[in-house]
């Protein structure tokens, strides 16, 4: 079960679809999403729990399930993702994640091909602050 949290609470009346991207923390027992405008507003959350054992496969698999749930007409544009440890130089394998016993996962890989999105790991902190814009997650 998830909770989903519209942030902003109001509709712009505007026609143009605004670009959005999502911002992602995965965590040992929770992966939080947010859903973001170009000015760093939060237009939906969710919050769904982390598979347990937190098999890779398992783990992609709920955070795909959960981006349909944040991004329902799927107008995000680019997902970043927290990952509680380092990513490798490229950006594009977590090299370490010790609370979820990984080790050189290419999380961006695998999301890019279930999404279509270009799909950025980095550091869980990163994601948790709305990808620097100050913004957070509604739980």
């Amino acid at each position: 079960m998830s909770l989903l949290t519209h942030c902003c609470g109001e509709k712009t009346g505007s026609k143009v679809p605004m670009p959005y991207v999502i911002g992602i923390d995965l965590g040992g027992t929770a992966i939080k999403l947010g859903r973001y405008d170009a000015q760093g507003k939060c237009a939906a959350s969710v919050t769904v729990p982390t598979p347990q054992p937190p098999q890779p496969e398992q783990v992609v698999e709920a955070m795909v399930a959960a981006i349909a749930q944040v991004d329902p007409s799927n107008e995000a544009i680019a997902l970043g993702v927290g990952t509680p440890g380092p990513a490798d130089a490229a950006g594009r394998v977590a090299r370490v994640a010790i609370n979820l016993g990984w080790q050189d996962v290419p999380l961006a890989d695998w999301l890019e091909a279930k999404t279509g999105k270009p799909t950025v790991p980095t550091v869980r902190g990163w994601a948790k602050a709305g990808w620097g814009q100050g913004a957070t997650f509604a739980t």
